[in-house]
């Protein structure tokens, strides 16, 4: 042993002697207790880093405090002595650089400034602080810091250091070790053992030192920092066991620290602290499980129904969440539920102002909850048929246009086996669209029929003609030079010569886009297409005063009489129409009122839903494909013309979603 060892020796003896005078240490636990010398043989570590870089005081006291807070000297902390010891100190952080042990020293030493530091990685220590105000403090209870380190005797730490933190009388308990430990373990280890006993981790109460702080994925997030024991001049001392002041000198507080921290259990301590990291991570888990907190929630929601105007929407997505989610109601069953449930449930017939239409929303709210919300326990299942199906769906357009094309072959076929599919394109096209509809089909437009992939299906220098029985069909010869009013004497039987000039005067206005309205044809009144709108210049209901031409007069006629006569030929349905009277002009037929006779019919809130879904579609700015994309994939393959009344509202509901999600991504 030589003279250094020595000399510790008599000084810790010195400091052992004066610790059992003053009554802070039981003199039958010295055998406990082990001198720093000793300690030092027996492999006990100190926080500072072997070999580090950062050079110490040159006095011993300052190289004793900065090892054991000087481990890690980022961001910390600093104020001025306030003039007003009552006032709290204005603190702030040092974020540009790491800060010298030698400076650390100096700045403790300043009696107009103050200093704290905050805990690294790994720490050697451990600070408990009570508040003046906190109902641990021994104003207001005189035996909380005894049943404190009762407690944190439970995880091996036996020795403490009461200190007064300032003039404000705030206490800080500090815990030293032996050697240092995992922060993270340490601050867990000893919210564990506090908490079940009683004592609530809180700002102004009771904190702890290392805290258990969050973990970052982006930044490195800094443990909370605390100031330096005993500075001159901040009222910081040392306290003795009835919480009187006993010192304020360093030298004493490092001789108590030393004589506390080879007094731990360090065994039992280290078997705490991988114990208490694995019980977080446990009870984190269970604590994400927030089924039965959600469904005590909807039970007390429920509860107390309808207690003012404007809940119905809200009530009755949390009933349609109970039954579906908890009680694994499903379509019908649900929609019953929800009705059931919010007409019994209390202040219904008060304030619900919905009640004319509360089986309409019912089922609304019955089809939003399946779609976001799954039974408990089949969660697998329903995402993963959920996600198949929407794989599934077919592109709204390629539907519709595969539609279209097997409407066109199925019009053409049925024209060809009856003999009267015409020569001419115009007259073919007319024809097409006539038979679709009789067929019980929507009919095509133009612009559909004349679109390339359609065009061969039909058009006379493209379509080469099959009949039922897939033998080619020759289509009659005619001379493209002869006018359609030459062919109109042919089947008649009138000579040209014989017919005045207005009879053969081609007209180049079409009956389609004038302002009166004639006897047209149901089928080409409902058809919508750029080159046909239904209305014309004006926005006026069309007509037709002029005479019509001969082959929109077969094609009314022949419908007329389709019960009475089925022609089996073309011929036999020229012959036909020859023997029919002729056409009387028509009365042109004005406007009498603003509403069209598409909107004769439709009840107020129909309406008001239709505009409402025109709104909002103009909020989304969509284009028509995806519209019609969207409307498939909510209703199962229809079209916004199949939907119903109660789907309308549906679909509403599903906009008005889509829009709220867009501003969220907007605004994100």
């Amino acid at each position: 042993m030589g003279p250094n060892d020595s000399a510790v020796v008599n000084s810790s003896s010195t400091a052992l002697c004066a610790a059992i005078f003053c009554g802070s240490i039981n003199p039958f636990e010295i055998e406990k207790m082990q001198s720093p010398a000793t300690a030092k043989q027996n492999g006990i570590k100190r926080a500072a880093k072997k070999g580090s870089s950062d050079p110490l005081p040159k006095d011993l006291k300052g190289q004793h405090l900065c090892e054991i807070f000087g481990s890690y000297l980022y961001c910390t902390i600093y104020a001025d002595m306030p003039a007003d010891t009552r006032e709290k100190p204005e603190w702030h952080t040092q974020r540009r650089y790491k800060l010298k042990s030698r400076v650390l020293y100096r700045d403790w030493q300043d009696a107009e400034k103050l200093i704290g530091v905050r805990p690294g990685h790994t720490i050697a220590y451990a600070l408990l602080d009570i508040d003046i105000n906190s109902p641990y403090h021994p104003k207001q209870d005189a035996n909380a810091i005894a049943r404190i380190e009762a407690a944190l005797e439970t995880i091996g730490i036996t020795r403490t250091i009461r200190i007064r933190s300032s003039w404000s009388e705030g206490i800080h308990l500090y815990l030293p070790l032996p050697e240092p430990v995992k922060t993270f373990d340490l601050a867990v280890s000893l919210k564990n053992c506090l908490e079940p006993q009683g004592f609530k981790f809180k700002a102004g109460h009771l904190e702890c030192f290392p805290n258990v702080k969050a973990y970052g994925n982006t930044i490195k997030i800094e443990y909370l920092a605390h100031r330096l024991p005993l500075q001159p001049a901040s009222g910081s001392c040392l306290l003795d066991e009835a919480f009187n002041p006993s010192s304020n000198k360093l030298k004493d507080f490092l001789q108590r620290w030393d004589i506390a921290a080879t007094g731990q259990d360090i065994i039992t301590l280290k078997q705490a602290l991988p114990l208490a990291r694995k019980n977080r991570f446990k009870r984190i888990r269970r604590r994400l499980n927030k089924i039965d907190s959600w469904k005590q929630d909807l039970e007390t929601v429920l509860a107390e129904g309808w207690t003012g105007h404007g809940q119905t929407n809200q009530l009755l997505k949390e009933i349609g969440c109970y039954g579906h989610v908890f009680l694994g109601h499903s379509q019908e069953e649900l929609v019953d539920f929800i009705y059931r449930q919010a007409i019994s449930s209390p202040g219904y017939g008060k304030w619900c102002r919905h009640q004319h239409e509360i089986r309409l929303r019912s089922r609304v709210w019955a089809t939003a909850v399946e779609q976001y919300y799954w039974p408990i326990g089949t969660y697998d299942t329903k995402h993963r048929d959920h996600k198949e199906a929407a794989n599934n769906i077919a592109p709204f357009n390629s539907v519709r246009a595969q539609n279209a094309r097997e409407s066109i072959k199925a019009a053409v076929q049925h024209l060809e086996a009856t003999g009267s599919l015409p020569d001419k394109a115009t007259e073919r096209s007319y024809a097409v669209r006539q038979a679709q509809s009789e067929l019980g089909r929507s009919s095509s437009s133009l612009e559909t029929l004349y679109k390339v992939e359609n065009k061969k299906l039909w058009h006379p220098d493209l379509y080469s003609g099959y009949c039922s029985e897939g033998k080619p069909i020759k289509p009659p010869v005619i001379d493209e030079t002869n006018s359609l009013s030459e062919t109109k004497a042919v089947t008649t039987g009138k000579s040209v010569e014989h017919l005045k000039p207005s009879e053969i005067k081609g007209l180049r206005t079409e009956e389609e886009i004038m302002k009166c309205t004639g006897c047209v044809d149901e089928v080409f009144s409902l058809s919508k297409t750029k080159f046909y709108s239904g209305k014309g210049g004006a926005g006026g209901i069309k007509s037709f005063p002029q005479e019509k031409s001969n082959t929109v007069a077969l094609f009314r006629e022949s419908a007329d009489m389709a019960d009475a006569v089925k022609p089996t030929s073309h011929a036999q349905a020229v012959d036909l129409t020859a023997s029919k009277s002729p056409t009387i002009k028509p009365a042109p037929v004005l406007r009498s009122s603003k509403k069209t006779t598409l909107e004769k019919g439709i009840s107020k809130t129909v309406s008001q839903t239709i505009k409402a879904i025109q709104t909002t579609v103009q909020k989304l700015g969509w284009p028509i494909e995806k519209i019609n994309l969207f409307i498939s994939q909510k209703f199962k393959g229809k079209r916004r013309a199949q939907l119903s009344d109660e789907e309308l509202v549906e679909l509403l509901y599903h906009l008005r979603v889509q829009c709220l999600e867009c501003k969220k991504l907007e605004a994100s």
